[in-house]
């Protein structure tokens, strides 16, 4: 989940920085790697994509004639003999698309730095086969999509937005893997540093004032109680918490775990973010990117157990 919420926003988060070259040029040196983080974060989704139809997808039932023919071994598969097929199939095809097209923009990337509107519109490129890769995965494994009530919709907005810090903080792990490579000169490293931590550190701030308002609301849900005007004072908000208590002890666990997890992301970020010297705060990186994974690791957890 967080892989794939880091590989949505990352080529948003490079039109964003070719948007903004002119009034910082750092920022094209920031789009250059983030072509090759996309290009590495859409390598490994495939690959989990791929293991995942293979191994994890159920096979077709024994005595079941394959209805579509043989090819390369995939038709003992049932989804290859469904209506998800082509979807699948298109899905694939369009990571495969942003991988090559990451590549391709990185290795051009200096033909393409002299002249801004190529550069512009060759990443934004990049946002067509996400689009399609979004809208085929869709179709693919959530063909009837019911329409969301209130709290469900805003809870996927919040893991949205998290999936943003979460890819700022993915740009912060790859500035230390890529520096001695790169080597961009220290004033870039600082600037492009400072600029992840600012947006991870905004959107776990922002993750964790929706959580703490989110789960207010959810209380009633998870506790079994149906969500109306009454349901919102505070009498009724303790026997909420009193019955989530009893029926749910299980999953209760997720309440303290889920607040902790991107208050800590946001004080690594901010030791990050006033630092003289950011890239010296490693720890920091490291920790703050595992807080926010952790936090869409256990929001996905506690939306699955109230589905």
């Amino acid at each position: 989940m967080a892989l794939l919420l880091a590989a949505v926003w990352t080529p948003l988060l490079a039109l964003t920085g070719v948007s903004a070259t002119r009034s910082r040029p750092l920022n094209l040196l920031a789009v250059r790697q983030l072509y090759g983080l996309n290009g590495l974060l859409w390598s490994v989704l495939i690959v989990v994509a791929v293991i995942g139809l293979l191994v994890v997808m159920p096979p077709l039932p024994e005595g079941t004639e394959p209805v579509n023919g043989a090819f390369l071994g995939l038709e003992q598969y049932a989804w290859w003999h469904g209506p998800q097929r082509l979807w699948i199939l298109i899905a694939l095809a369009g990571g495969i698309c942003e991988v090559v097209l990451s590549v391709v923009l990185a290795r051009s990337w200096k033909r393409l730095r002299p002249n801004s509107a190529a550069l512009w519109c060759c990443t934004a490129l990049l946002v067509v086969p996400l689009a399609v890769t979004g809208f085929a995965g869709q179709r693919a494994f959530c063909p009837e999509v019911a329409p969301a009530d209130g709290p469900m919709l805003s809870a996927c907005a919040l893991m949205a937005l998290c999936g943003l810090g979460v890819c700022a903080a993915t740009g912060l792990i790859w500035l230390l893997a890529r520096r001695n490579r790169d080597a961009f000169g220290r004033d870039y490293y600082a600037f492009a540093a400072r600029r992840y931590a600012r947006i991870a550190g905004w959107s776990a701030l922002a993750t964790l004032l929706g959580l703490m308002v989110l789960l207010v609301i959810m209380l009633p849900l998870m506790s079994g109680m149906a969500l109306t005007p009454e349901s919102v004072s505070l009498a009724a908000l303790r026997d909420s918490v009193s019955a989530a208590v009893l029926r749910l002890p299980e999953r209760l666990w997720l309440i303290p775990a889920l607040l902790c997890a991107p208050l800590l992301a946001e004080l690594a970020f901010v030791l990050i973010v006033r630092d003289a010297v950011p890239m010296r705060r490693k720890l920091a990186m490291l920790g703050g990117w595992l807080c926010l994974v952790l936090t869409v690791l256990l929001f996905a957890r506690l939306l699955c157990g109230l589905a």
